[in-house]
Protein backbone atom coordinates (compact mmCIF):
# COMPACT_ATOMS: atom_id res chain seq x y z
CA UNK A 1 0.00 0.00 0.00
CA UNK A 2 1.30 2.99 -0.98
CA UNK A 3 2.49 5.51 1.58
CA UNK A 4 0.48 9.43 1.57
CA UNK A 5 2.56 11.97 1.37
CA UNK A 6 2.33 14.61 4.34
CA UNK A 7 1.15 17.88 2.95
CA UNK A 8 3.53 20.88 3.45
CA UNK A 9 2.15 23.20 6.32
CA UNK A 10 2.57 26.82 5.23
CA UNK A 11 4.18 28.91 7.09
CA UNK A 12 2.73 31.34 9.55
CA UNK A 13 4.80 34.34 8.84
CA UNK A 14 3.22 36.55 6.30
CA UNK A 15 5.01 37.09 3.12
CA UNK A 16 7.25 40.15 2.66
CA UNK A 17 5.16 41.72 -0.06
CA UNK A 18 1.65 41.39 1.84
CA UNK A 19 3.83 42.90 4.58
CA UNK A 20 4.94 46.17 3.16
CA UNK A 21 1.25 46.67 1.56
CA UNK A 22 -0.06 46.58 4.94
CA UNK A 23 2.22 48.86 6.46
CA UNK A 24 2.39 51.20 3.19
CA UNK A 25 -2.36 51.32 4.12
CA UNK A 26 -1.41 52.04 7.81
CA UNK A 27 0.53 54.97 7.30
CA UNK A 28 -1.78 56.62 4.66
CA UNK A 29 -4.99 55.50 6.87
CA UNK A 30 -2.55 57.08 10.13
CA UNK A 31 -2.09 60.41 7.88
CA UNK A 32 -6.03 60.49 7.58
CA UNK A 33 -6.35 60.14 11.47
CA UNK A 34 -4.21 62.73 12.13
CA UNK A 35 -6.18 65.29 9.74
CA UNK A 36 -9.86 63.94 11.42
CA UNK A 37 -8.28 64.58 14.74
CA UNK A 38 -8.18 67.72 14.25
CA UNK A 39 -11.30 68.57 12.85
CA UNK A 40 -13.56 66.06 15.19
CA UNK A 41 -11.22 66.79 18.29
CA UNK A 42 -11.57 62.73 19.42
CA UNK A 43 -8.69 63.07 21.91
CA UNK A 44 -10.81 66.11 23.99
CA UNK A 45 -14.12 64.30 23.57
CA UNK A 46 -12.82 61.31 25.11
CA UNK A 47 -13.57 58.60 22.19
CA UNK A 48 -11.25 57.05 20.39
CA UNK A 49 -10.33 58.03 17.24
CA UNK A 50 -11.69 55.41 14.32
CA UNK A 51 -9.45 55.76 11.70
CA UNK A 52 -6.58 55.31 14.01
CA UNK A 53 -8.12 52.14 14.69
CA UNK A 54 -8.07 51.31 11.33
CA UNK A 55 -4.95 52.33 10.98
CA UNK A 56 -3.92 49.92 13.10
CA UNK A 57 -4.95 47.29 11.89
CA UNK A 58 -4.12 47.46 8.73
CA UNK A 59 -0.76 47.90 9.53
CA UNK A 60 -0.72 44.88 11.51
CA UNK A 61 -2.22 43.16 8.74
CA UNK A 62 -5.89 42.29 10.92
CA UNK A 63 -8.21 44.24 8.15
CA UNK A 64 -8.23 41.60 5.41
CA UNK A 65 -11.76 41.18 4.76
CA UNK A 66 -15.05 42.94 4.87
CA UNK A 67 -16.18 40.93 8.21
CA UNK A 68 -13.48 42.39 9.62
CA UNK A 69 -14.36 46.00 8.79
CA UNK A 70 -17.83 45.73 10.23
CA UNK A 71 -16.05 44.33 13.56
CA UNK A 72 -14.13 47.06 14.17
CA UNK A 73 -17.02 49.58 13.02
CA UNK A 74 -19.20 47.65 15.49
CA UNK A 75 -16.58 48.30 18.14
CA UNK A 76 -15.92 52.01 17.17
CA UNK A 77 -19.39 52.67 17.22
CA UNK A 78 -20.23 50.88 20.79
CA UNK A 79 -17.74 52.99 22.42
CA UNK A 80 -18.99 56.60 20.89
CA UNK A 81 -16.43 57.43 18.16
CA UNK A 82 -19.17 57.99 15.55
CA UNK A 83 -20.99 60.45 17.83
CA UNK A 84 -21.87 63.75 16.44
CA UNK A 85 -19.58 66.26 17.61
CA UNK A 86 -22.22 68.29 19.38
CA UNK A 87 -19.13 70.47 21.81
CA UNK A 88 -17.57 71.78 18.45
CA UNK A 89 -17.18 75.14 19.55
CA UNK A 90 -16.77 76.33 15.80
CA UNK A 91 -20.04 77.57 13.73
CA UNK A 92 -17.92 77.83 10.52
CA UNK A 93 -16.57 74.95 8.09
CA UNK A 94 -13.61 76.02 6.33
CA UNK A 95 -12.85 73.91 2.95
CA UNK A 96 -9.58 74.41 2.20
CA UNK A 97 -9.24 72.03 -1.21
CA UNK A 98 -9.85 74.13 -3.99
CA UNK A 99 -11.68 76.62 -2.62
CA UNK A 100 -11.18 79.36 -0.16
CA UNK A 101 -15.03 80.13 0.64
CA UNK A 102 -16.46 79.88 4.09
CA UNK A 103 -19.45 77.90 4.65
CA UNK A 104 -22.11 78.04 7.43
CA UNK A 105 -23.79 75.74 9.26
CA UNK A 106 -26.72 77.38 9.91
CA UNK A 107 -30.34 79.53 7.85
CA UNK A 108 -28.79 82.58 9.65
CA UNK A 109 -29.10 84.44 6.29
CA UNK A 110 -32.54 82.23 5.28
CA UNK A 111 -34.61 85.11 5.53
CA UNK A 112 -33.00 86.67 2.37
CA UNK A 113 -35.18 84.94 0.21
CA UNK A 114 -38.28 85.72 1.30
CA UNK A 115 -37.77 89.47 2.05
CA UNK A 116 -38.92 92.72 0.25
CA UNK A 117 -37.53 93.93 -2.62
CA UNK A 118 -35.74 96.74 -2.17
CA UNK A 119 -34.10 97.13 -5.13
CA UNK A 120 -36.57 100.18 -6.32
CA UNK A 121 -34.86 102.18 -3.73
CA UNK A 122 -31.44 100.88 -4.19
CA UNK A 123 -31.52 98.24 -0.90
CA UNK A 124 -29.96 94.98 -1.12
CA UNK A 125 -30.68 92.53 1.55
CA UNK A 126 -26.99 91.50 0.60
CA UNK A 127 -25.83 94.25 2.58
CA UNK A 128 -27.23 93.93 6.05
CA UNK A 129 -26.66 90.88 8.70
CA UNK A 130 -30.29 90.51 9.96
CA UNK A 131 -34.11 91.23 8.74
CA UNK A 132 -34.16 93.71 11.25
CA UNK A 133 -31.67 96.21 10.05
CA UNK A 134 -32.54 95.59 6.47
CA UNK A 135 -36.50 96.80 7.16
CA UNK A 136 -34.83 99.67 8.59
CA UNK A 137 -32.94 100.82 6.52
CA UNK A 138 -35.69 99.73 3.93
CA UNK A 139 -38.21 101.77 5.70
CA UNK A 140 -35.36 104.66 5.57
CA UNK A 141 -35.43 104.65 2.12
CA UNK A 142 -38.98 104.42 1.32
CA UNK A 143 -39.89 107.62 3.46
CA UNK A 144 -36.49 110.06 1.73
CA UNK A 145 -38.39 108.97 -1.65
CA UNK A 146 -41.67 110.10 -0.76
CA UNK A 147 -40.15 113.27 0.70
CA UNK A 148 -38.71 113.79 -2.21
CA UNK A 149 -41.64 113.33 -4.24
CA UNK A 150 -43.52 115.86 -2.71
CA UNK A 151 -41.11 118.44 -2.60
CA UNK A 152 -40.83 118.26 -6.50
CA UNK A 153 -44.34 118.31 -6.61
CA UNK A 154 -44.52 121.55 -4.68
CA UNK A 155 -41.92 123.15 -6.77
CA UNK A 156 -43.67 122.00 -10.04
CA UNK A 157 -40.83 119.95 -11.17
CA UNK A 158 -43.12 116.81 -12.02
CA UNK A 159 -43.79 118.50 -15.08
CA UNK A 160 -42.04 120.21 -18.25
CA UNK A 161 -42.76 124.10 -17.53
CA UNK A 162 -41.96 126.29 -20.85
CA UNK A 163 -42.31 129.15 -18.48
CA UNK A 164 -38.85 128.79 -16.94
CA UNK A 165 -36.99 127.01 -20.10
CA UNK A 166 -34.40 129.50 -21.81
CA UNK A 167 -35.04 131.05 -25.02
CA UNK A 168 -32.61 128.67 -26.62
CA UNK A 169 -34.47 125.61 -25.38
CA UNK A 170 -38.21 127.23 -26.94
CA UNK A 171 -36.25 127.97 -30.14
CA UNK A 172 -34.62 124.49 -30.28
CA UNK A 173 -38.24 122.89 -29.82
CA UNK A 174 -39.74 125.16 -32.44
CA UNK A 175 -41.30 123.13 -35.49
CA UNK A 176 -40.09 124.57 -39.21
CA UNK A 177 -41.59 123.86 -42.33
CA UNK A 178 -39.07 123.54 -45.13
CA UNK A 179 -40.01 123.15 -48.61
CA UNK A 180 -37.55 121.36 -51.64
CA UNK A 181 -38.13 122.86 -54.62
CA UNK A 182 -37.39 122.89 -58.27
CA UNK A 183 -36.73 126.36 -59.48
CA UNK A 184 -37.70 127.02 -63.16
CA UNK A 185 -35.29 129.54 -64.39
CA UNK A 186 -32.22 127.40 -63.60
CA UNK A 187 -33.32 123.98 -62.47
CA UNK A 188 -31.67 124.24 -59.19
CA UNK A 189 -33.06 121.82 -56.13
CA UNK A 190 -33.25 124.45 -52.74
CA UNK A 191 -35.04 124.38 -49.41
CA UNK A 192 -37.42 127.39 -48.68
CA UNK A 193 -39.10 128.08 -45.35
CA UNK A 194 -43.10 128.00 -45.89
CA UNK A 195 -45.82 129.38 -43.46
CA UNK A 196 -48.40 127.72 -45.36
CA UNK A 197 -48.96 124.36 -43.55
CA UNK A 198 -51.03 123.22 -46.67
CA UNK A 199 -48.58 123.00 -48.90
CA UNK A 200 -48.48 119.76 -51.22
CA UNK A 201 -46.07 118.22 -53.54
CA UNK A 202 -46.20 119.70 -56.88
CA UNK A 203 -47.67 122.78 -56.06
CA UNK A 204 -46.73 125.52 -57.86
CA UNK A 205 -44.88 128.28 -55.61
CA UNK A 206 -42.80 131.41 -56.07
CA UNK A 207 -39.46 131.64 -54.76
CA UNK A 208 -37.49 135.10 -54.01
CA UNK A 209 -34.24 135.93 -56.66
CA UNK A 210 -31.47 138.60 -56.61
CA UNK A 211 -33.28 139.78 -60.03
CA UNK A 212 -37.06 139.12 -58.17
CA UNK A 213 -38.99 135.97 -57.84
CA UNK A 214 -39.27 132.74 -60.42
CA UNK A 215 -41.51 130.10 -60.42
CA UNK A 216 -40.59 126.73 -58.87
CA UNK A 217 -42.64 123.10 -58.20
CA UNK A 218 -42.32 121.89 -54.66
CA UNK A 219 -40.52 118.57 -54.32
CA UNK A 220 -41.37 117.69 -50.68
CA UNK A 221 -43.00 119.33 -47.65
CA UNK A 222 -41.02 118.30 -44.75
CA UNK A 223 -41.69 119.62 -40.52
CA UNK A 224 -37.75 120.22 -38.84
CA UNK A 225 -36.45 121.17 -35.82
CA UNK A 226 -33.36 123.28 -35.52
CA UNK A 227 -31.94 119.85 -34.59
CA UNK A 228 -33.11 118.17 -37.51
CA UNK A 229 -33.29 120.94 -39.68
CA UNK A 230 -31.09 120.52 -43.28
CA UNK A 231 -30.38 123.81 -42.78
CA UNK A 232 -30.44 126.69 -40.14
CA UNK A 233 -33.79 128.57 -40.84
CA UNK A 234 -31.97 132.20 -40.05
CA UNK A 235 -30.02 130.99 -43.28
CA UNK A 236 -33.17 129.94 -45.12
CA UNK A 237 -35.02 132.16 -47.50
CA UNK A 238 -39.44 132.45 -47.13
CA UNK A 239 -41.82 131.21 -49.64
CA UNK A 240 -43.42 134.22 -51.76
CA UNK A 241 -46.95 134.28 -50.39
CA UNK A 242 -49.04 134.10 -53.45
Amino acid sequence: MAKRKKSRKSSKCPEPFNSLTDLAGGIAMNAIANSMEKKHNYHQRGVPNPYRASAIGIAIGRMKTTEDIIRLGGVMGAMGAFDDDMASPEPWEFDDIGSDCVKSDSNRYAWRLNCEDGSEYGISPEDYETREEYNAALHEAKVGCTEAEESDKSTGFDSVDTSVASNAEIEDMQEYIYCRVSRFDNGSNEYYLSADAELRIGSVVSVPTQSGTAQAVVLSVERHTRMTAPQPPEETELLIAD
